[in-house]
């Protein structure tokens, strides 16, 4: 390379790598959108601060700033990158009770919010005159200051109504109420009780919560408020409460056990969420009782016939809940709490599973190797009848399947296969119109169109007519990796790697979601519609979009 292309590089990263960290960082609140349109979980399970608040107990986590509402005894809804913040590592968050301001820290910024409008703002660190690297770990107040200490140890103060820093000497600890490093006060605790197979162990030196893998999670930081109720948060195992009269300990859970979302299911009583999951000390399946919000776990390392953590889809028949595996299909009885992994020796086509599609006591299996169902689920687990759809000769994988119906629609890697359920027809769409034999990942239907994805475009099929209608989206996907498809009134909405588009089939036109907005991360993996809602999945966790609000128009 010659010194004047050097040259020119340099100058292009001095100059335009700033403006784009600049463009790239959240400056606070959307105005566009109200409190609630967008809320995320994510993992939670590393807390970092606590505090107790005459009304709430906030706590500070990896997976944004947790709200425990102890009067109603339920979770609130957890404030993280989908609501402002510009990160959803929270360091440390604290109430001022004197001016109704919620504060926190992050890794690059300190960020305030305001009750009476529901809004964040951030500043950046060096935005106030801190460098990054040294991150603040602890936030005070006065009658009248906000103090901040910093990592290295040093300490600054500013107005408790606006951010505006200035150093000072380490202040008296007599007049300021901490919260985070200063405010973590290590004290002796009573012996506690719990009624799950956890145990409370108490080491002389430091406090652990021992669960019933015999796995040890430290007592980060605790705190007992004025009702002598212990509120302590671990490292990765998440918040727990204690009664200090009964010696009775409780775990709250909240959030997911893994971030990465790649499947939701939803039945009357739970969502179940899956993924790829890459910790090696705690992986699995999600459960969130969204009626009563409660979390529960499943981690398949720790239960017999549970054969892979990593979940590609999931889908219900009668009693059932099953998971698509790249190593078997996974079935789970609730009523009997029985699992159970079939694979090629049970006469599945093939173990790599991409897709599962449950109708009424039949499961349509989507593999590597072709398109499979499965009956007789009523009977016993080792009962069930497994028969091919697909030609054996074909070799085709499934991507996705949709049931309508007496129809079962299947994206395979050689387009559009159809399965006629009464007739028994079956084959696939061909023809100069359409994808032809290009691989389809994923298929929705609203009335009669059906709408499939290729890997950066969108077809549409006319199925009362038997006509492809061409892709109403040519340009929109250059590019832009496409991995999922849904619908819901009067709207289309696509899952792509540079967030998430709806198409508005009324007005004709496409609109683009982004962190900006309030996903928690651009690659949309799963799209799942309820009603006015979107569950949506990402590699960093599962956000709730009130797509459908009288208030705003998309």
């Amino acid at each position: 390379m010659k010194f004047k292309d050097k040259t020119i590089i340099f100058f292009l990263l001095f100059f335009l790598l700033p403006f784009r960290a600049e463009a790239q960082r959240i400056r606070g609140t959307n105005i566009s959108f109200e409190e609630g349109d967008w809320i995320s979980y994510t993992q939670c399970r590393y807390i970092n601060s606590i505090q107790v608040t005459p009304f709430l107990v906030y706590a500070a986590s990896e997976g944004g700033i947790l709200r425990y509402d102890y009067h109603a005894r339920k979770w609130l809804f957890p404030f993280t990158i989908s609501n402002g913040l510009p990160d959803n590592n929270v360091l440390v968050a604290a109430y001022d009770i004197s001016t109704n301001l919620l504060w926190c820290a992050t890794e690059e910024a300190i960020s305030v919010y305001h009750q009476e409008s529901k809004m964040w703002e951030n500043s950046y660190l060096d935005e106030v005159g801190l460098p990054f690297g040294d991150p603040v770990v602890s936030i005070g107040f006065d009658n009248q200051n906000v103090w901040i200490e910093t990592q290295s140890g040093n300490y600054f103060r500013s107005p408790s109504q606006f951010l505006v820093l200035s150093p000072e000497d380490k202040p008296s600890e007599d007049f300021i109420n901490w919260v985070g490093k200063q405010g973590f006060v290590p004290i002796r605790l009573q012996q506690y009780n719990l009624n799950n197979s956890m145990m409370f162990i108490d080491n002389a030196v430091e406090y652990f919560i021992q669960d019933n893998n015999l796995r040890d999670f430290r007592f980060n930081y605790y705190v007992i408020d004025n009702w002598q109720t212990l509120w302590a948060g671990t490292n990765g195992l998440g918040m727990f409460s204690g009664n200090t009269r009964t010696g009775n300990m409780q775990h709250k859970p909240f959030g997911l056990l893994n971030p990465d979302v790649k499947a939701i299911y939803k039945d009357q009583k739970n969502i179940w969420i899956g993924g790829n999951n890459q910790d090696p000390n705690m992986n699995g399946i999600s459960v969130w009782e969204y009626k009563r919000d409660r979390w529960s776990y499943f981690e398949p390392k720790y239960i017999s016939r549970f054969s892979n953590m990593n979940i590609r889809d999931i889908s219900s028949t009668n009693e059932s809940v099953w998971f698509a595996t790249e190593n078997g299909l996974v079935r789970y009885q609730k009523d009997k709490d029985r699992w159970r992994t079939y694979t090629v020796f049970d006469n599945l086509r093939d173990n790599n599973i991409y897709s599962i599609a449950g109708d009424d006591s039949t499961l349509w299996v989507g593999s590597r190797d072709g398109l499979d169902r499965i009956t007789n689920i009523r009977g016993k687990m080792d009962s069930i009848s497994i028969s091919p759809i697909t030609p054996g000769k074909d070799e085709v994988s499934v991507f996705d399947i949709l049931v309508d119906k007496n129809i079962v629609w299947a994206g395979t890697n050689w387009g559009l296969f159809y399965y006629d359920k009464s007739t028994r027809g079956k084959g696939f769409y061909r023809g100069v119109e359409g994808p032809g034999v290009g691989a389809i990942t994923a298929i929705a239907k609203l009335g009669d169109s059906l709408w499939v994805s290729t890997l950066n475009t969108i077809e549409v099929y006319d199925v009362k007519n038997k006509v492809w209608r061409g892709s109403p989206a040519r340009k929109v996907f250059d590019g832009t990796l496409i991995n999922d498809i849904a619908a819901t009134k009067n709207s289309i909405w696509v899952g792509t790697d540079n967030g998430l588009y709806k198409h508005n089939l009324i007005d004709k036109y496409w609109r683009n979601f982004t962190t900006d907005d309030g996903l928690l991360d651009p690659v949309v993996q799963k799209i799942l519609p309820d009603q006015d809602y979107l569950y949506i999945g990402s590699p960093q966790g599962l956000t709730k979009f009130y797509w459908n609000s009288p208030n705003r128009i998309d």
